[in-house]
């Protein structure tokens, strides 16, 4: 009889959990790394025009240096890129947005 009660309690809360919405397909990925000198990159791009991309090394023994960037389309059609540098003087990003 527990075991029934508990079972029932398991099905009640996973049916109300938020089911997940349509997984959006990858059209573009690459990778590489980590390598053995710490340098990394990756690139990739959805189906709904989400794209991101990173690049990695090691400046030197104690600084990592990044550059990167990401881009989507707002639900309004306005495109956001975003640009990035990240180093020993901090995270730099730089913003552009383009209006529909």
């Amino acid at each position: 009889m527990k075991l029934l009660l508990v079972l029932s309690l398991v099905l009640g809360v996973t049916l109300g959990l938020p089911q997940p919405q349509n997984a959006v397909g990858i059209v573009r990925s690459e990778a590489e790394g980590p390598n053995a000198d710490g340098s990394y990159s990756f690139d990739f791009e959805t189906e709904d025009g989400v794209a991101r991309n990173e690049a990695g090394a090691l400046k030197d023994s104690e600084t990592m240096g990044v550059n990167g960037g990401y881009s989507f389309t707002a639900p309004d059609g306005t495109v956001v890129v975003v640009t990035y540098e990240s180093d020993e003087r901090g995270f730099r990003p730089k913003v552009e947005i383009r209006r529909a």
